[in-house]
């Protein structure tokens, strides 16, 4: 009886991660179009998926909050993470009144305009902060193909938070280890622990 199902989860994207790239992201992804000892890395054609068109989101959304669910959105890219935000406004203005708890989940990857569109709609961004540790899937799987202005505002707990907004922490569990505490950590110092289990070891030491 002290157990409440109350949300209602919703997956709008995939993984930033190459080869998949299945993220919604507003710009293509980068391609090499080099060679190993020479690479050049220029915009490609993909953007990913967003995996609902915005008029369902849109009405879906709405009726999980009319029906008296709280909206948990999984949005990785930032075209993921807009239309997650559009969707929570849209339902706002179709039921005005106090709002739900929405949240969405990971916003690895967020445009710098709608940071502070999280304060401003009550939206909490729950963040896994071990992903702000340089390792394989956040150095070889993306800085190249997102580019260096991109890759340098991944993971925005701190510009998030500046913005105003309310931080959850989701520890994304059992994908990744529950090493909550080593998390909490690589979220303030951006910067895992090389002889941390959860770590990735000396070659990927560094902010």
């Amino acid at each position: 009886p002290a157990v409440q199902v109350r949300h209602l989860k919703f997956f709008l994207d995939g993984v930033l991660q190459a080869p998949a790239q299945t993220a919604g992201v507003l710009a293509p992804y980068r391609v090499d179009t080099g060679t190993p000892g020479a690479p050049n890395w220029v915009p490609g054609q993909a953007t990913g998926q967003l995996y609902f068109s915005q008029p369902v989101l849109d009405a879906v959304v709405t009726e999980a909050i009319r029906a008296g669910f709280d909206p948990h959105l999984h949005a990785i890219g930032d075209a993921a993470v807009r239309s997650a935000l559009d969707a929570v406004a849209h339902a706002r203005q179709q039921l005005p009144g106090p709002g739900p708890r929405a949240a969405i989940a990971h916003a690895e990857l967020v445009d710098p305009a709608d940071y502070p569109r999280f304060a401003a709609m009550d939206v909490a961004p729950v963040m896994s902060f071990q992903w702000a540790q340089q390792a394989p899937y956040s150095v070889e799987a993306v800085k190249d193909q997102l580019g260096p202005e991109r890759y340098a505002r991944m993971e925005p707990e701190g510009s998030l938070h500046q913005a105003g907004a309310r931080l959850a922490y989701g520890s994304d569990w059992p994908v990744d280890p529950m090493a909550y505490f080593y998390n909490l950590s690589v979220g303030v110092n951006r910067r895992g622990h090389p002889d941390h289990p959860a770590s990735f070891g000396p070659a990927y030491a560094g902010r």
